[in-house]
C-alpha cells in the first residue's frame, strides 16, 4: 500500500505569509490558509493546492504590493501542473489580473470570489483546466477570458458586471460549457456540433453568451449580445445565418474562425473593439451590415487565397461609409474622386492598383495576394496598412497614426516603404513578418509601443529613419538574420539599452544582422552611445575626427554597430545638372537647412566664377560652440577637389580615406552661429581663365553694380 508523502503547511501558524508558505513546500503539498485578508502578489511555481478556509473571509490582496502589471495571483513555472486554487476572494490587482495561467495545464479554479482587478481570470496556453463555483465580478476589463488554449471544464460560475465578461481567443474549442454558467444571470449556450436549429428571443429567451463550436446550417436572429470578447462566436461553423442581431461594447463583435459559407445579413455591429473578425474563414456573404463606432471595423487574417476571397459589397457601411472588397481588380486607381465616400477598402487578388489620398479611420487597409500596387498620401487614423501575401508594392508618403501595427508586412517581398509618417500607434510602427527583400526607407517611426519589429524576416534592408521615443524598443528583430540595418537615427527610444535588441544569438547556423554600412559610409546615429571622435579610419586609429565614434555601439548576442555616427544622419535629395535625383547625407551637430546644387551668378572671386556649380545650405548651431559637418557627395553630382566656404571664407576640409570615384566624403568644422555653407569643386587654371573670361562679358553686359559681394546671386538648380 502506498502511503502518501505530501505535508499540509498552514498560514499563519506555520509561515506567516502565504508566498512563503508556497516557497517552502514541496510539489504536491497542500498550502492551508485562515482566515485574514493577505497583501501579496502570489507566484505559484509549484504543483500545489492552495487552499482557503472561507472564499469570503480568506482574502488576497494584490491592491498595495502591486503598482505595475503583476497579477494577484500568477500561476506559472517550468513544469507546473496540477495546480488547485479553492476557497479564496482574490481582488485587488489594479493593473493585471486576479488570476493569470500561463502554460500551465489541468488546473483547477474551485469555489473562489475574484472581483475589483483589472481583468478576473485569463488561462494563457494553459488547457484542460476546471472552473467550478467561481464568482468573476466587478472587473475592470475581462472577466473569463481563454487566451491560445481549450480543453476547459466550466461549471456554476457566475460571471457579471465585468466590461467584458467571457470570451476565447486565437484558441482550440473543444470546451466543455454548458448553461449552469451565467453571465450576467443569462446562460451561456457554448453549442457543439448543431445542426438546423433557430436560435432567437423565442426559442432561447435568455441568453448571455453564444459560440456555435461545428454547427451547420443555425439561424441566429433578433440577438442581443453585449459586454463579451465574443458577441456572437463561430468555429468550424457552416452554411449558418445570422440576422437582425445587435453585437454592441464586446471587444470582438462577431468572431469566426475556421468557418464557411456563412450569411451576415442586416446586423447591428456597434462599439466593439473590432467589428467582425475572419481567421482562415473564406467565402462567406456580407450584406446590409452597419458597423459603427468600432475602434477597428474589419479584420481579416488568413494563410491562403481563399481565406480572403468573401463577398462583402458597398451595401455593408462603416461610420455610413461604404465598404469596398475589391476582388480580381486590374489596372484600377482609387482616389476619394473615382471611389468617393470609402469607409473600408480591401484589395484582394488585384493587379496595378493605385491607392491615393484615403482618408480612412478605425481601419486597417487590407492588400492580399496581389502585385503591383502604389499605396500613397493617404491617411489613416486608428488603423493601419495590412500587406500579405503581397509584391511589388509601394507604400509611401502616408500618415498612421494611433493604430494598432501600423504597417504590416506579412509573408511579402520586394515591398517598398518610404516617407511615412508612423506615430503614436499601440503596438508596431512597422512590423515584418515572414517576409524577405523589402525596403523600410526615410520614415518618420515615432511614439510607438516599438518603432520597427521583425520576426522570421531576413534580407531587408531599413536605412535612414528617424525612429524616435517609441516606448518599448526602437527596433526588435526575433528569429530575423541578415538584414541591412544602418543610417537610421535612433533617439530616445525606451533608453538605457532598448534602442535596439535583436534575439539572434550568432552562430554558424544563424547569421548576424548588419548595423553599418563599412567605412566611411558608417551605420546609425545612437542618442545613448558614449563614444568619442578622435580618430577617423577603417580601424578608428588615425589622428583626426570624421563623424563616426572611435568605438563600437554593441546591442546585444555580440552584435555591434561598428561605425556609429556621431551626431544625426541627414539625407537630402539634390536634383543635378542631369535631372536625377542624387542623395547628398550630411552627418553634423548643426541644424541643416535648405541644401540644394546652385550656380553662382554674381562676379567671379577668387573660389567662384560665374556658371560654377556648388552645393550650398545653411548650418546653425549655438552660437560660440564648435560644430561640424562630414558630407557625402556624389561625384556625378558634383566632382572635383573640393573646396569649403563658411560665410565666403575657406575652412580646412578634408576628404577621407575610402572616398572614390562614387563618393566623396568630406569633413570639416567651424565655430557656431548660423553660416551660408558653400562647397565648390576647385578649378584648374584654364577653366578658371576661361570661366573669367565669360564672366567679364557678363559683367560689362549687366552692369558694375553686380560686383557687390552683398548683391551677389546664387541661383538653384530647379
Amino acid at each position: 500500500m502506498a502511503v502518501s508523502t505530501s505535508a499540509v503547511i498552514l498560514v499563519p501558524e506555520d509561515f506567516g505569509s502565504i508566498q512563503q508558505a508556497i516557497n517552502a513546500a514541496a510539489s504536491g503539498d497542500t498550502v492551508h490558509v485562515n482566515n485574514g485578508t493577505y497583501y501579496e502578489n502570489i507566484n505559484v511555481n509549484k504543483t500545489i493546492t492552495l487552499v482557503g478556509e472561507n472564499p469570503e473571509t480568506t482574502i488576497i490582496d494584490g491592491s498595495t504590493t502591486n503598482s505595475t502589471y503583476g497579477p494577484t495571483l500568477w500561476i506559472y513555472g517550468e513544469n507546473v501542473r496540477d495546480v488547485a486554487i479553492i476557497n479564496f476572494t482574490i481582488r485587488g490587482s489594479p493593473n493585471a489580473w486576479g488570476i493569470y495561467m500561463l502554460g500551465t495545464p489541468n488546473a483547477t479554479i474551485e469555489n473562489s470570489i475574484i472581483n475589483n482587478n483589472h481583468s478576473g481570470v485569463v488561462a494563457d496556453a494553459s488547457d484542460n483546466s476546471t472552473f467550478v463555483n467561481n464568482t468573476i465580478a466587478n472587473n475592470l476589463y475581462d472577466g473569463l477570458l481563454f487566451i491560445e488554449s481549450s480543453g476547459h471544464t466550466m461549471r456554476n460560475n457566475t460571471i457579471s458586471a465585468n466590461a467584458y465578461n467571457f470570451g476565447i481567443q486565437y484558441s482550440a474549442f473543444n470546451n466543455d460549457i454548458d448553461q449552469s454558467n451565467l453571465i450576467n444571470g443569462k446562460p451561456i449556450y457554448y453549442l457543439k456540433n448543431e445542426t438546423g436549429i433557430t436560435i432567437n428571443p423565442t426559442a432561447y429567451p435568455e441568453i448571455g453568451y453564444l459560440a456555435l463550436i461545428n454547427c451547420s446550417n443555425i439561424l441566429v436572429e433578433d440577438l442581443n449580445l453585449t459586454n463579451n470578447s465574443n458577441g456572437i462566436l463561430l468555429a468550424q461553423t457552416k452554411d449558418t445565418i445570422l440576422t437582425n442581431n445587435t453585437l454592441a461594447n464586446n471587444i470582438m463583435g462577431i468572431a469566426m474562425s475556421y468557418s464557411t459559407n456563412n450569411t451576415l445579413e442586416s446586423n447591428i455591429i456597434a462599439n466593439n473593439w473590432q467589428g467582425i473578425t475572419l481567421e482562415n474563414s473564406p467565402n462567406n456573404t456580407f450584406k446590409d451590415n452597419n458597423m459603427t463606432g468600432n475602434l477597428q471595423h474589419v479584420m481579416i487574417s488568413g494563410g491562403q487565397l481563399s481565406d480572403f476571397l468573401q463577398d462583402m459589397d458597398t451595401s455593408n457601411t462603416v461610420d455610413m461609409k461604404l465598404v469596398r472588397y475589391m476582388i480580381n481588380q486590374t489596372s484600377l486607381a482609387i482616389t476619394p474622386y473615382t471611389f468617393p465616400n470609402t469607409g473600408y477598402l480591401a484589395l484582394v487578388n488585384c493587379r496595378n492598383v493605385t491607392v491615393q489620398e484615403l482618408s480612412l479611420q478605425n481601419n486597417v487597409l487590407l492588400v492580399a495576394f496581389s502585385q503591383n500596387l502604389t499605396i500613397a498620401q493617404n491617411n489613416i487614423t486608428k488603423g493601419g496598412i495590412n500587406l500579405q501575401h503581397v509584391s511589388y508594392v509601394n507604400a509611401s508618403t502616408n500618415v498612421l497614426i494611433s493604430g494598432d501595427d501600423a504597417l504590416t508586412i506579412g509573408d511579402s517581398f520586394s515591398i517598398i516603404v518610404a516617407m511615412n509618417n508612423v506615430t503614436q500607434n499601440h503596438n508596431h510602427g512597422i512590423y515584418l513578418e515572414s517576409s524577405t527583400g523589402n525596403k523600410i526607407i526615410d520614415n518618420n517611426i515615432a511614439e510607438n509601443s516599438i518603432g520597427v519589429g521583425a520576426d522570421s524576416s531576413t534580407n531587408n534592408t531599413i536605412i535612414r529613419n528617424n525612429i524616435t521615443s517609441n516606448k518599448e524598443y526602437g527596433i526588435l528583430l526575433t528569429n530575423s538574420n541578415y538584414n541591412m540595418i544602418y543610417h537610421n537615427n535612433f533617439i530616445d527610444n525606451a533608453v538605457p539599452r532598448w534602442q535596439a535588441v535583436s534575439s539572434n544569438i550568432p552562430s554558424i547556423f544563424f547569421a548576424d544582422n548588419v548595423w553599418d554600412n563599412g567605412y566611411p559610409s558608417g551605420g546609425n546615429y545612437w542618442s545613448d552611445y558614449t563614444g568619442k571622435d578622435q580618430y577617423s579610419g577603417t580601424k578608428q586609429n588615425a589622428n583626426g575626427s570624421d563623424a563616426i565614434g572611435d568605438t563600437p555601439y554593441d546591442i546585444n548576442f555580440g552584435q555591434r554597430d561598428h561605425y556609429p555616427l556621431i551626431s544625426p544622419y541627414n539625407d537630402f535629395k539634390v536634383i543635378g545638372t542631369n535631372a536625377q535625383a542624387y542623395d547628398v547625407e550630411v552627418i553634423s551637430n548643426s541644424s541643416i537647412a535648405n541644401l540644394s546644387l546652385a550656380f553662382w551668378l554674381s562676379s567671379p572671386t577668387q573660389y567662384l566664377q560665374p556658371r560654377q556649380p556648388l552645393l550650398l545650405f545653411l548650418a546653425t548651431g549655438e552660437t560660440g560652440t564648435t560644430g561640424f559637418c562630414r558630407v557625402t557627395i556624389p561625384r556625378q553630382l558634383l566632382n572635383g577637389t573640393y573646396i569649403v566656404l563658411v560665410d565666403d571664407q575657406p575652412v580646412l576640409a578634408t576628404e577621407l580615406p575610402g572616398s572614390n570615384s562614387t563618393y566623396a566624403y568630406l569633413y570639416f568644422a567651424y565655430k557656431h552661429s548660423m553660416h551660408e555653407v558653400i562647397i565648390v569643386p576647385e578649378l584648374s587654371l584654364p577653366m578658371v581663365l576661361l570661366l573669367f573670361t565669360t564672366a567679364t562679358a557678363l559683367v560689362a553686359a549687366h552692369g558694375r553694380s553686380r560686383r557687390r559681394r552683398v548683391l551677389r546671386k546664387i541661383a538653384s538648380w530647379e
